[in-house]
């Protein structure tokens, strides 16, 4: 029997977008389930945003690895090696700019020595 999509009575979908706080710290950590697919940043009430789609239900909840450069800020190209681009958002009216970058657990890339 083929499945019928306007059927209500089978299982809801288990997917959901959530939303992560980040701050403008430079090197951070967030909590997700596996294999969450980050979807974007933004600027919400004048802080950080990441949203991300992710199965709720999905274990173990992995630490993903966070870079926030602010636009002028000296960095070294080793900081962000491994890491995706995820965005760029502002703060303040405007008056700064953030870059965020992301790395989840299962990528390849060296290995980080700074902690929390």
């Amino acid at each position: 029997m083929t499945p019928n999509p306007t059927d209500l009575s089978a299982a809801p979908p288990t997917l959901m977008i959530y939303k992560y706080m980040i701050s403008t710290l430079d090197y951070q950590r967030v909590s997700m389930p596996f294999q969450a697919q980050p979807l974007c940043v933004q600027t919400q009430d004048n802080g950080l945003c990441l949203w991300a789609i992710v199965d709720p239900s999905s274990h173990p909840y992995m630490e993903y690895e966070i870079r926030v450069l602010g636009t002028g800020n000296p960095f070294d190209e080793t900081m962000i090696a491994g890491y995706s681009y995820l965005g760029s958002a502002q703060t303040h009216g405007g008056a700064f700019v953030w870059h965020v970058f992301l790395r989840p657990p299962w990528s390849e890339g060296p290995a980080d020595s700074e902690t929390d």
